[in-house]
């Protein structure tokens, strides 16, 4: 293939891509939590419910996709995931919020038990959550 044929191939691909038609772009990022709620209090042997307020995006293009978990007996480090969807269509205008997104966390737990989010500025939400 000739340089200006390579050159031509690629143009077309980037502006292909760039708009678009060739699927939707996704971008991950960290979702900032605003608030937890849940018990604060459990038993050792039962899974418990901690339930995840904040914004996620400013429009329908934004949504939460999953929590991120590294446990240990003593704690649990969160992040929590969202995804942005360009090209892929018209989004809706709504403001879309994690709304008490659950997260079940299973024994074992040892007390304290601390839950640490970690958040899109780098900060630390945390939360003590005591063990019977």
């Amino acid at each position: 293939m000739t340089q200006t044929t390579c050159k031509l191939i690629t143009a077309v691909t980037v502006g292909i891509s760039g708009c678009g038609l060739l699927g939707p772009d996704r971008r991950e990022f960290v979702i900032q939590v605003d608030s937890v709620a849940g018990p604060t209090s459990v038993p050792a042997n039962a899974a418990f419910e901690q339930f995840f307020h904040g914004l996620v995006g400013s429009d329908g293009c934004y949504a939460f996709k999953q929590f991120n978990v590294t446990r240990s007996s003593t704690s649990a480090d969160v992040t929590v995931v969202g995804e942005q969807v360009t090209g892929g269509g018209d989004c809706t205008t709504l403001v879309v919020y994690l709304n008490g997104k659950a997260l079940t966390i299973s024994p074992p737990f040892s007390d304290p038990f601390t839950l640490r989010v970690h958040q899109r500025d780098g900060g630390l939400l945390t939360k003590i959550i005591r063990v019977e």
